[in-house]
């Protein structure tokens, strides 16, 4: 889709572009926190509410989202998934990464990355994650080299 902006917002496609690709980074460092925020919750039975929120408020400095959006620590209670589906938030993230590896790929070889995401969307659904990101030329999300990838393509765009 990325590939038709320049029809669709003609000289403002590189802003709508920087714009979908800060929508992914904070998905790829949201989702993270969200999940390490739930982890955190869930193996300290008793934790009070003024020590749920100090801890959001923690994490959020630390993934670097508080500078960005003055994160006050209660944001969480916000987001049902905390509550309805709880550790599923991480998912975002996981899946956010083989989305950028595709963007990157599409900006080199748009054929390719076309492939790999039509194969991604026909395949077997007894198949296991990496199996699937394998099969098609992706990276591990659990990989530090494909985080390290990850990372400088972003860099690279802004």
């Amino acid at each position: 889709m990325i590939d038709y902006y320049g029809d669709f917002y003609g000289k403002l496609s590189k802003d709508a572009t920087k714009d979908v690709l800060i929508d992914a980074m904070y998905s790829l460092i949201s989702g993270c926190m969200e999940d390490e925020f739930q982890q955190i919750v869930y193996r300290t039975p008793g934790m009070t509410l003024s020590e749920m929120n100090a801890s959001y408020h923690e994490l959020a400095v630390e993934y670097g989202l508080d500078e960005v959006y003055g994160y006050t620590g209660t944001e969480w209670v916000l987001i049902s998934h905390t509550f309805q589906t709880p550790l599923y938030y991480i998912s975002y993230a996981v899946s956010m990464v083989p989305a950028l590896e595709l963007y990157e790929l599409s900006q080199d070889d748009p054929t390719g990355a076309r492939n790999a995401y039509f194969n991604i969307i026909k395949r077997s659904q007894s198949m296991q994650f990496q199996e699937v990101l394998q099969q098609n030329g992706l990276s591990s999300v659990f990989s530090d080299a494909t985080m390290q990838k990850i990372a400088s393509l972003l860099e690279k765009r802004f």
